[in-house]
């Protein structure tokens, strides 16, 4: 985990690293997406211990929202993953907390540009007892107000706009060990998030809602505690189960026409037990699930009225099962075979009575809500130096977004759960000891999604029509390639890229659209120096293929004045945005004393920007005639770090 932890651009955060990895599309500036081979955020399932988390990465992408130095390991799969993994149809990223340390205490405290963060560890009662915990809050926000009210004064201008960026995190984990064979962890993780941008001089909408008709608010914290039991049980059997309470709540505003209140508290479980039945064959089972409520609120301005709804203890439960075989029946040739069952006790739907690659029909739902599915994983090994491998299976998950989409006014409380198959094949060459060549291609579909009513569903179906329709379809195909030098005596460093197209059908033009984040082309060059007297220099180079757009093909003036002017949109994104092109920088110095060591550090991010300015999403004029591009800006994390 140091080695990642070096990476230029991630700000000493390791978890960030998902978005250096082949397979990743480079999210927006100013959002914490995760988007793994053409999926959105919410098909992946991102878990810490098995349990899973609502969110990877605070509101920005600055940091992620588990403190990355209390982390042991980092799993990523971007496709093919096995049956231990349900409720997800795109990628898992699995972190795994460290165990606290037992041989003294241990520390670290850190401040920089983007915030202050400390770390304590160490042993309670002799090598039984230990703990672990970790604190952390930006003030980001508060430094760029204090920049811009600088620059406003130095010009004499205002303007308008005031963007107020919070983050916070925090664990304790407390782990007893009574013997060698047995581990209690008792953990809690919460994280809170805010994001307020005001426009000073705009007021939309009605103030009925909240009053909120000059800016875009969002919220959003949650609470995880609970405990985990891990035993082994002779040689030949392990047993790992946790239980965590978890607590969720998700505020928006959107000026005066939209509002959004959502708080989920309930439990998750999880419990995996692994019996060696020989030296060639282990037998994984277990399952994990859900159970909880939700309050929800929705006010939604539509122009001519303000709707309200209110529903309160929404039912919510998920419940899967599934058992897997890790056979190596000689040195060369690994297979891992599996099956899984997922039951969602909230939906109400016919489930499928076999898995499916892709939408079987009517003649596939006949039971509950429920669905099967049934992976393979595989390894061969050519010889010393190379390997082939290859994965295929089935995946289902519950309609998302979650909370919306069934939603029984906004939504379609029947809809199917969205299914996905996934096809993986690759080609593992280690060149040297330090240096390997991975190489994936991939091909996943994906149908039942959900999509929101066109115009031509409501002419189509009259009064028949649903505000959520569960036909949609997707596809997404590819190549990725990492080449990674491991670390030496002086250097470490990756070539990663992605080709790429991920697609999704338009009921409006009866064809196949690029998906909003396709990015044909990332190429990512990633590599850090030592140096003498403890320095390192490092950088990380990034291009990638601009995002699709749909273009504005015309304007229409519908009353004939400048007031109503109304966009006529062209294909559904047709056009590509210019490429985008990143240069991050980090440079630190280590001080090492008797008992301590101080780090000053520098990570700045896009420090190209004076050369060149990445456009991210247009901003149109208010004729529609021209457009201007928000761009990532220069994003500097200096600070100094202090280790005992």
């Amino acid at each position: 985990m140091n080695e990642i932890k070096k990476v230029a651009g991630l700000g000493g955060d390791a978890v960030k690293v998902v978005q250096a990895m082949p397979g990743v599309a480079r999210p927006s500036f100013a959002s914490g997406e995760v988007v793994i081979r053409g999926a959105y955020t919410y098909d992946s399932k991102f878990s810490l211990d098995g349990i899973n988390i609502p969110l990877l990465y605070h509101f920005g992408g600055l940091k992620s929202t588990y403190n990355a130095d209390g982390l042991a390991s980092l799993d990523f799969y971007p496709g093919g993953f096995g049956t231990s993994y349900g409720n997800a149809i795109g990628g898992v990223v699995d972190l795994k907390s460290k165990n606290p340390a037992q041989d003294r205490y241990h520390g670290k405290v850190d401040l920089s540009t983007l915030d202050a963060s400390a770390r304590v560890e160490g042993p309670i009662y002799k090598d039984k007892v230990s703990f672990m915990a970790t604190a952390r809050r930006s003030h980001f926000g508060e430094l760029l107000q204090v920049v811009q009210d600088a620059v406003e004064e130095s010009r004499g201008e205002n303007f308008g706009t005031t963007i107020v960026p919070i983050y916070r995190d925090a664990t304790a984990r407390l782990d007893v060990t009574p013997s060698k064979d047995h581990r209690i962890s008792m953990t809690y993780f919460g994280s809170y998030d805010s994001l307020g941008v005001l426009f000073e001089d705009t007021n939309l909408g009605s103030d009925e809602l909240g009053g909120e008709t000059n800016s875009v608010k969002q919220r959003l914290s949650f609470n995880l505690s609970g405990a985990s039991y891990e035993a082994n049980i002779g040689d030949r059997l392990k047993n790992r189960f946790s239980a965590f309470y978890t607590n969720q709540i998700f505020n928006t505003s959107v000026f005066g026409f939209f509002q959004q209140k959502l708080r989920s508290d309930g439990v998750q479980f999880s419990n995996n037990l692994a019996w060696k039945a020989n030296d060639k064959m282990t037998v994984n089972s277990g399952f994990d699930g859900y159970a909880g409520n939700i309050d929800l609120t929705l006010n939604i301005n539509t122009g001519d009225a303000i709707s309200k709804d209110v529903i309160n203890d929404w039912e919510y439960a998920q419940l899967g099962g599934y058992v897997n075989l890790e056979w190596q029946p000689n040195d060369r040739l690994q297979l891992i075979p599996g099956i899984r069952y997922d039951y969602y006790h909230h939906l109400d739907y016919d489930g499928g009575l076999v898995p499916e690659f892709t939408n079987y029909g009517d003649w596939n739902h006949k039971r509950f809500a429920a669905d099967p599915s049934v992976r393979l994983n595989g390894r061969f090994k050519l010889n010393e130096n190379h390997l082939v491998k290859g994965a295929i299976g089935t995946y289902n998950q519950e309609p998302q977004p979650q909370g919306q989409a069934t939603h029984p006014r906004w939504g379609n409380p029947k809809l199917l759960s969205t299914k996905a198959a996934h096809y993986v094949s690759g080609y593992e060459w280690k060149i040297t000891d330090l240096i390997s060549l991975d190489l994936q291609g991939y091909f996943n579909s994906q149908c039942d999604i959900p999509r929101q009513a066109t115009s031509d569903d409501v002419k189509r179906d009259g009064k028949e029509s649903k505000n959520f329709y569960d036909d949609g379809k997707g596809r997404t195909f590819g190549m990725e390639l990492m080449l990674r030098h491991y670390q030496g005596e002086r250097f470490f460093g990756w070539l990663a890229y992605t080709l790429a197209r991920s697609e999704r059908w338009d009921p409006k033009s009866n064809d196949w659209a690029l998906f909003q984040k396709d990015q044909t082309h990332n190429i990512q060059l990633v590599g850090s120096f030592k140096l003498r007297k403890n320095w390192e220099l490092g950088g990380r180079l990034r291009y990638v293929t601009g995002n699709p757009t749909t273009p504005v093909v015309n304007n229409k003036n519908e009353n004939g004045d400048d007031h109503f002017i109304q966009p006529e949109y062209g294909l559904l994104n047709s056009e590509r945005l210019d490429p985008f092109f990143q240069f991050d920088f980090r440079a630190e110095k280590k001080f090492i004393f008797k008992r301590a060591i101080l780090t000053a550090y520098a990570d700045i991010q896009n420090a190209a920007f004076a050369l060149y300015a990445s456009p991210e999403s247009p901003d149109w004029d208010d004729f529609y005639i021209d457009q201007k591009f928000f761009t990532m800006p220069i994003i500097p994390a200096i600070g100094m770090s202090l280790e005992f």
